[in-house]
């Protein structure tokens, strides 16, 4: 009886997991910006909805309730600081915040965590890093004891 090709190969070890699919909204008030972010997470196996402004994307976290938040800081009517703070207010251990912006000295990144963010992104960065950061962050949850509802993508 022949030998299957694989059987006498090296051991693939375990298989890998999935990673977790995450519910993201994106805050940008410039669409390319928060659209080229958004296809990011998309092309990850994310569910993604997108608001272009401070007061928007308060409605769509508590409709979408995400797992992660990446907002510019320098927008009109809501900055991201304020947006930070009252999505905060609602969730102390709520989700993920990752500032995505221009505004990059020490003391917006200060600004930043006193806010509520987690993170802080300056533009140009790479939608990939922000998306593998979150991936890391959700691998975290989705292991043993962690909090339940994150799906496998």
């Amino acid at each position: 009886m022949a030998t299957p090709p694989h059987a006498d190969g090296p051991a693939e070890g375990p298989p890998k997991q999935k990673s977790p699919r995450l519910r993201v909204l994106v805050v940008d008030d410039d669409p390319d910006v928060a659209e080229t972010l958004a296809r990011a997470f998309r092309l990850a196996g994310h569910e993604v909805v997108v608001a272009y402004s401070g007061p928007a994307a308060l409605v769509l976290a508590e409709v979408h309730d995400p797992h992660v938040v990446v907002s510019d800081i320098a927008m009109p009517v809501m900055t991201g600081y304020e947006l930070a703070a009252r999505i905060r207010e609602r969730q102390k251990a709520g989700p993920l915040l990752i500032a995505f912006t221009g505004k990059g000295s020490e003391e917006d990144r200060a600004r930043s965590r006193a806010a509520g963010f987690d993170h802080h992104f300056t533009k140009p960065a790479d939608p990939g890093a922000i998306v593998d950061l979150a991936k890391e962050w959700a691998a975290g949850l989705s292991s043993p004891g962690a909090e339940p509802g994150l799906a496998p993508a």
